[in-house]
């Protein structure tokens, strides 16, 4: 009677933490549910934000040819009308000197001279017009192949899998169980897949992380075995750091 009460009081405590195992597996189980739903969410959200990158790249890229096509005309009216106003001062000049060898009752070169002069300030206001559409053309073209540049530079870092050395951001979530961290860094800040971090708080180095999922403003990560220092954990609000390749 003592073996078979033993016996079942063993049976019963072992049950019982059959239940609390498969409870606490349950609920890791829905925990990556959950988030493995959010990761594809947020992969659909990253796949649409990336070709519309790509179209704004294209964009920025046609539009610094426009501006930089335009600003290139603009130089070209601008010489020619130069061109103009230099050989409207060459007569100017010609007349000017003229008038002054010309005997009394000579007429008509100083109305040649007045007619030029309102040439001249007609020429100076359109030169001085179209420089200042040539210094908004040109800035318009620096801007959009700036622009076209960092968005270009963006995607090439995704496509390659570089991170950018001295990117930070923080832990927010932690999942024990399932040995993946959740951070703050996602495809707007840089992040990249396969990339590895650094998982610190205040100078003390916890573990080495890799990034497995990147969505537009966060990602996900296993935390590499074997970099976890001893007795610690890696907590919601540690630092991490990717310290470059």
């Amino acid at each position: 009677m003592l073996a078979t009460a033993f016996f079942g009081f063993q049976t019963k405590t072992t049950i019982t933490g059959l239940r609390d195992n498969l409870k606490t597996t349950t609920e890791h189980l829905q925990t990556t549910q959950k988030t493995l739903a959010k990761t594809q969410d947020d992969l659909k959200a990253s796949q649409a934000e990336t070709a519309s990158e790509k179209q704004r790249a294209d964009a920025a890229t046609a539009d610094a040819a426009a501006a930089k096509a335009d600003a290139q005309a603009k130089a070209d009216q601008i010489k020619d009308v130069q061109a103009k106003l230099d050989a409207a001062n060459a007569q100017v000049a010609d007349l000017t000197g003229k008038m002054g060898n010309a005997t009394p009752g000579a007429g008509g070169s100083g109305d040649e001279v007045a007619r030029l002069n309102d040439e001249l300030k007609k020429a100076q206001t359109q030169i001085a017009e179209l420089e200042q559409v040539k210094t908004t053309l040109e800035n318009k073209s620096k801007a959009a192949e700036s622009e076209a540049t960092d968005l270009r530079q963006k995607e090439q870092r995704r496509q390659s899998g570089l991170m950018r050395p001295g990117l930070e951001g923080q832990v927010l979530a932690v999942n024990p169980g399932w040995n993946f961290i959740v951070l703050s860094l996602g495809d707007r800040q840089g992040a990249v897949m396969n990339a590895e971090m650094l998982v610190v708080r205040g100078n003390e180095r916890i573990a080495k992380v890799r990034i497995t999922s990147v969505e537009p403003s966060t990602s996900v990560a296993d935390i590499v075995p074997g970099t976890t220092a001893h007795g610690a954990r890696v907590q919601p609000g540690d630092r991490v750091i990717f310290p470059g390749s």
